[in-house]
């Protein structure tokens, strides 16, 4: 299975785990067990429906697997693949993430603060880079869950805001925090 890790959710990763680590005190490279342990028992998977996340891709995608990709230890993660192969969607969940979100901005992406949503949220918006074909919209959304953190990442979606595909992603989001620890 391909994986999404080599795309926007490397930078989001960056983000989170660079305020996780901030929060805690801990060295990037250092992991705490407590987190570690708690990823190990969750499979975001659960948390969306197959057919919510088909109709934010707006095609029918591979039963959600779990992503043993991923290079933290701290992080549980599920990919939706198309039929191809070629990820399509993945939801993180970064267990025992206290750390207060903050907007942040990449080169290529800005980041919005949304209220109105099941906790503190994120939109990581791309911007339009008309030589790689990447139109400015939605990347990823980062919330804040009850004990943690969910990160969705629709790398090919490029919905801009306010479009049913934006609002729908934010939906789905919502879904999925509400169903994580």
């Amino acid at each position: 299975m391909k994986s999404i890790k080599n795309f926007l959710p490397v930078l989001v990763l960056a983000g989170v785990s660079g305020l996780s680590v901030a929060a805690c005190g801990q060295k990037p490279e250092t992991h705490d067990a407590a987190a570690i342990k708690a990823a190990a028992h969750v499979n975001p998977c659960h948390f969306l429906d197959q057919s919510a996340v088909e109709t934010l891709a707006g095609m029918k995608l591979q039963p959600g697997a779990i992503d043993k990709s991923l290079p933290n230890p701290r992080v549980a993660g599920c990919q939706w693949t198309k039929p191809t192969g070629a990820p399509a969607i993945q939801l993180q969940y970064w267990p025992k993430t206290k750390a207060p979100l903050t907007n942040w901005a990449f080169p290529d992406y800005d980041s919005k603060a949304l209220t109105g949503h099941y906790g503190e949220t994120l939109a990581v918006i791309a911007k339009a880079n008309p030589q790689l074909g990447v139109k400015r919209g939605l990347a990823s959304v980062i919330m804040r869950t009850g004990e943690g953190v969910i990160v969705l990442t629709a790398p090919y979606l490029q919905a801009p805001e306010g479009s049913a595909a934006f609002d729908q992603a934010l939906k789905l989001a919502d879904a999925a925090a509400a169903k994580a620890p």
